[in-house]
């Protein structure tokens, strides 16, 4: 594990470092020193069992098990491990242990809920501005906080923004350019909250700062996204809708 999050750290890739580091504690906490040849059938079994028994959701346990499938798989390629004691399951078969994932669905807002959400006046200016970010979000076909965070004035070309989505700039997977018109949504928020500073390098939203580091990117980007979902939760409960809104919707 730490030579996997290591070579994240290494790449600025903070968000999938995190990601594994909190997969390794949590096996930790689970059993406090684990050697691979005690990664069995049995092991993930008593695992899945401990983390159901303390309230997990059956996806969290999932991914912390395909992450833990990943360093044992690094592991067999290195020589650090066998193949013939791999635990997880690579055919229906092979009575091995099987990671298990359940279908989420999205709760959409319904018309009425966002004709009520519209005539919303937020109360406080952090309110504002969340409620500001929010939209915005939704008129750029859900892009998240972390591409507006990154947005550049050269994004924008006349009333479009183009950009490439942060995840797949940096990967092998090819991507094409997402345009996005620019509504009165989406103006409104660059209008009240966006970068004086109007050269083509410069962010459009006064957020993150040129020269920080990609942890320190991230920490500021989740601050935001936190903020934004504390008061949309807010504004939720103000129009007495029975979920709560976040960037997530």
């Amino acid at each position: 594990f730490d030579k996997y999050i290591a070579d994240f750290e290494k790449k600025g890739k903070v968000g999938n470092a995190g990601i594994y580091r909190n997969s390794k504690n949590t096996f930790q906490r689970f059993r406090k020193r684990l050697f691979l040849n005690q990664v069995t059938v049995d092991f993930l079994n008593e695992y899945e069992a401990h983390m159901r028994k303390a309230g997990k959701k059956i996806n969290y346990i999932g991914l912390t098990l395909r992450n833990l499938r990943t360093i044992y798989n690094m592991a067999i390629a290195l020589g650090l491990a066998k193949q013939s004691e791999y635990p997880f399951s690579q055919k229906k078969s092979d009575k091995k242990y099987v990671i298990k994932s359940e279908q989420t669905k999205k709760k959409a807002l319904t018309k009425e809920q966002l004709s009520k959400l519209k005539l919303y006046e937020p109360k406080t200016p952090a309110q504002l501005k969340a409620y500001k970010f929010w939209w915005f979000a939704l008129h750029a076909y859900g892009i998240n906080m972390t591409d507006i965070c990154h947005l550049k004035y050269k994004n924008i070309v006349g009333n479009k923004i183009i950009i490439e989505r942060i995840k797949t700039e940096n990967t092998t997977i090819s991507s094409k350019p997402i345009r996005i018109l620019i509504t009165p949504e989406i103006q409104s928020c660059i209008d009240n909250y966006g970068n004086q500073d109007k050269t083509p390098d410069a962010y459009v939203f006064d957020i993150l700062k040129h020269g920080w580091n990609a942890k320190k990117q991230r920490d500021m980007v989740q601050s935001l996204t936190r903020n934004i979902n504390k008061h949309m939760k807010k504004i939720s409960e103000d129009l007495g809708f029975d979920s709560h809104i976040s960037t997530n919707w």
